[in-house]
């Protein structure tokens, strides 16, 4: 169950309810993701990077790109090493991704797409609204500009 304040409207969904179906559109998903990154606390496996992107994947195409591996972490150490044993958080992601048709893609990318970046040294989830990127890290949600962006993928 997410929880989203929109607009002072408060709004709870049930990722589990979307379909091929009731999908939702590209700036709605958008709205509701950068609402919870700044609305929520962080917390690792549930509301981390891969985790709000992920959700934010499901809102656009019903699939989960966090499936293989959610609920195999709950704390910095167990993320930390789970990330290190993929080969880093883009690793971690494109594998994600992967498993679900969606594969990354060069050049620029373009505003809705998630991307991983490197934030002060970090691999960091986010979605790209440019000209920034928000991210949801340990102390709070975040605008990245300039960053080094490592990979990208295309939802619709």
């Amino acid at each position: 169950m997410v929880v989203m304040n929109i607009n002072n409207t408060t709004h709870t969904m049930s990722l589990s309810s979307i379909t091929s179906r009731n999908l939702m559109d590209v700036e709605t998903a958008i709205k509701l993701t950068v609402s919870r990154m700044r609305t929520t606390e962080f917390s690792r496996h549930d509301n981390d990077c891969d985790a709000i992107m992920a959700d934010y994947v499901i809102m656009l195409t019903g699939l989960d790109p966090m499936a293989a591996w959610r609920g195999k972490y709950f704390n910095d150490e167990g993320a930390e090493a789970f990330i290190k044993e993929a080969g880093g958080n883009c690793s971690l992601v494109r594998a994600g991704m992967n498993s679900i048709g969606i594969s990354s893609h060069l050049g620029e990318p373009k505003r809705g797409d998630v991307v991983v970046i490197d934030y002060h040294g970090e691999e960091i989830t986010g979605l790209y609204l440019y000209p920034f990127t928000a991210l949801k890290t340990e102390r709070g949600a975040r605008q990245a500009r300039f960053a080094k962006i490592i990979g990208a993928w295309t939802c619709v």
